[in-house]
């Protein structure tokens, strides 16, 4: 990068983990105290990373300039979760230090983890750099930069100037991590808290809940604070982080024969008292204050309301009218909310707080800046309430970062309906029924072309969407070559499309917003993102497996966010079909914690699959265990024939004892293995005329199939 700090893109990958001297079984599991290569990047020499120049890495260009993809394989048990959550850990350590000194009001308090003795090494720009946590010790080195963060673990010996320094630092050579884990049983708190911590919290909980603006250098989907998975949630994110991305590709497919059809509209005025307090029992009393009571708030000069509105030039609006009222409720909210929650606004929080809804401006400016706590707070930027909500409300507008997104998508609609009261003051909004029509109204029918567009012009929050697409469909009547299109909703999708959908989208909208993070001092804004998909295959077809990196990268090349970040994917999986994506030299194989990778020889790009669950997956058989037993069973009971003839190489065999072997066989669905064993069992059939008989006219079958070539 620039020494401006500037994003350059280059192909960017963690490249190995070592661990050493870890006593604590929680985190070590099985892996042992040794070097875990991600690729072949670097080779090991006297214990020490070495570059390879071997003319085989070039394939880390395989997926792009800027996107690179490597694998973590191994059988259930043998330590890919253990060495993934290891590197989280590490991931999780940095955080607690970039984060120390924030105000980060909604976001629980980083924990940091003094039982890890590790080093994670990354390559970007072509340069090695590692990350080194050694107990309460940690180090951060990359090319010229090096930190030594140990002092600031266990002390409060720090300065601003540092912290600001060190963010740069960490901003520039580093990354941020998304992991994506939708198995049931993995990265639930309560598994983790045995972990040692320095202020004894559970250090996941902590990273479930740092609502902080893609700050702290790590986050993870799903939400499963304190092991709760809000299944009503994940639909709801789902779905609107699908909605943009939808429009944007409307003239092309979407997703596997699917493409956009429509979005249909509902006003929803109820979002925002809902949304704040949920099932509360004050929720009630904050419905009547945010809906029913906020035209005295927006009428009086005084106070926060007023001043918010007024500053976003909003002051001709007909709160008679239900959608109006809820629109201008919610950007009034949502802007104390941003503010609040947000740290490059961290300046405005002598007004930006939520609780701060029904005050008066000036009262709470002057309270604010009396107060002991707030001394360092310099109040000549601004001089009064009304100063500072002016200078607020334009920044956060001309914002354009994911922090303000929903506010301005409300700002929109607002500026729309407070040109319509001008013109007629008691004005009021008409029912749309598709996402068309609100364009229609609010923009002239203009859609822009551009992701970012569209998200800004949607309809606000108060909108609750439904999503409809267009699906090719083979008819499977007279005509088989006919096709049409057919009409789905979204939430008719199958399990398996809905979870590809989940997946893709939440990883292209989290890196969206990373990289959406503007500059600012003291904010830490990444380049280079590590995805982490563990388990990926959940709820996938072996098809969809079988496709999934070409997807996916094609997700992030049609978004144009390679075109804003690196990105490196490691995949942790038991799909043959995934891994057959990937080259030998981006696999760590794992097998009891061991790494096995330099065993094996065959290479894995475009592999047969059968090679690949022998030697990645370590299987030496290929069906399933209650079939495979049944069939050595049969084969058993023939050796068992054998060990019985007599001297002339008679037997006699029950006819049922017979037919229960043969109906074993006659089940197995591999041609030439059935075979093979009907011509070895009618070798022992009671009736040897019956059986020779038989086999002839089976030769004559197929003689007569030859001919027929069939």
């Amino acid at each position: 990068m620039t020494k401006n700090n500037e994003f350059q893109p280059s192909s960017t990958a963690l490249v190995a983990v070592r661990l050493y001297d870890d006593k604590n079984q929680n985190v070590r599991k099985v892996l042992k105290d040794e070097w875990y290569l991600l690729n072949n990047w670097y080779v090991l020499k006297d214990n020490e990373l070495v570059k390879n120049d071997d003319e085989l890495t070039s394939h880390r260009h395989l997926y792009g300039r800027n996107v690179t993809v490597q694998a973590v394989v191994g059988k259930n048990g043998s330590g890919k979760s253990s060495l993934l959550e290891l590197i989280y850990r590490l991931f999780n350590n940095l955080s607690f230090i970039i984060t120390r000194g924030m105000k980060r009001p909604k976001a629980e308090d980083i924990c940091y983890i003094d039982s890890i003795h590790a080093q994670l090494y990354f390559e970007t720009e072509g340069k090695l750099g590692s990350l080194e946590c050694d107990g309460p010790a940690m180090k951060l080195q990359w090319g010229d930069i090096y930190e030594n963060m140990s002092a600031l673990v266990a002390s409060d010996d720090y300065t601003k100037e540092a912290d600001i320094q060190l963010r740069n630092n960490v901003s520039r050579c580093f990354g941020y991590a998304l992991v994506s884990n939708y198995a049931l049983m993995s990265l639930a708190p309560g598994d983790f808290r045995n972990d040692d911590t320095l202020n004894k919290g559970n250090w996941l909980n902590a990273i479930y809940a740092k609502n902080d603006g893609y700050q702290a250098c790590i986050g993870i989907e799903p939400y499963k604070g304190y092991g709760s998975i809000n299944l009503y949630t994940q639909y709801s994110l789902c779905r609107a982080r699908i909605e943009s991305m939808l429009v944007e590709s409307r003239n092309r497919e979407f997703f596997d024969g699917y493409s956009y059809d429509k979005i249909t509209l509902d006003v929803d005025k109820e979002y925002t008292s809902r949304k704040v307090y949920g099932r509360d029992k004050r929720r009630e009393d904050w419905k009547f204050v945010f809906e029913d009571r906020f035209y005295y708030y927006a009428r009086r000069g005084s106070s926060i309301v007023h001043k918010i509105l007024e500053s976003y030039n909003l002051m001709n609006l007909n709160y008679a009218d239900d959608t109006v009222n809820a629109a201008a409720t919610y950007l009034v909210w949502k802007t104390l909310s941003v503010v609040e929650v947000y740290n490059q606004f961290a300046k405005y929080r002598p007004i930006g707080h939520t609780d701060n809804f029904r005050r008066d401006a000036e009262a709470t400016f002057r309270k604010f800046y009396l107060n002991k706590e707030n001394s360092d707070w310099d109040e000549e930027e601004f001089g009064n309430a009304t100063g500072l909500i002016s200078s607020m409300c334009e920044e956060l507008r001309d914002d354009t970062s994911h922090a303000t997104l929903k506010p301005r998508q409300t700002i929109d609609f607002l500026d729309y309906a407070e040109r319509k009261c001008k013109e007629k003051e008691d004005w009021k909004w008409k029912k749309v029924a598709t996402y068309e029509e609100y364009m229609n109204e609010v923009h002239g029918g203009v859609i822009p072309d551009t992701y970012d567009e569209i998200s800004s012009q949607f309809p606000p929050p108060i909108f609750q969407p439904k999503i409809f697409f267009n699906r090719e469909k083979r008819l499977s009547a007279t005509n088989v070559n006919e096709e049409r299109t057919e009409d789905v909703p979204y939430n008719t999708l199958s399990t398996g499309e809905r979870q590809f959908m989940q997946i893709v989208t939440s990883m292209a909208y989290h890196i969206r917003n990373v990289v959406s993070v503007k500059k600012a001092k003291g904010m830490l804004k990444y380049h280079n993102v590590y995805l982490f998909l563990d388990e990926i295959e959940v709820s996938f077809h072996p098809e969809y497996q079988q496709r999934f990196i070409k997807l996916f990268v094609d997700t992030l090349e049609n978004e144009g966010l390679l075109e804003h970040c690196n990105v490196n994917i490691t995949i942790a999986t038991h799909s043959p079909f995934i891994l057959s994506d990937i080259p030998r030299d981006n696999i760590l194989c794992l097998e009891c914690g061991v790494n096995k990778s330099e065993a094996i020889e065959r290479e894995t790009f475009a592999a047969n699959v059968y090679d690949l669950l022998n030697n990645q997956f370590f299987l030496d058989k290929f069906v399933g265990e209650f079939a495979y037993e049944k069939i050595c069973e049969a084969i058993g009971k023939m050796k068992e024939w054998d060990e019985r003839k007599d001297n002339g190489g008679k037997i006699q065999i029950q006819a049922t004892e017979f037919e229960a072997v043969h109906h074993v066989i006659n089940l197995i669905g591999d041609k030439y293995l059935r075979t093979k064993l009907t011509e070895k069992l009618l070798g022992y059939h009671p009736d040897q005329e019956t059986a020779q008989a038989y086999m002839q006219k089976k030769r004559e079958l197929e003689e007569l199939q030859k001919k027929l070539k069939l």
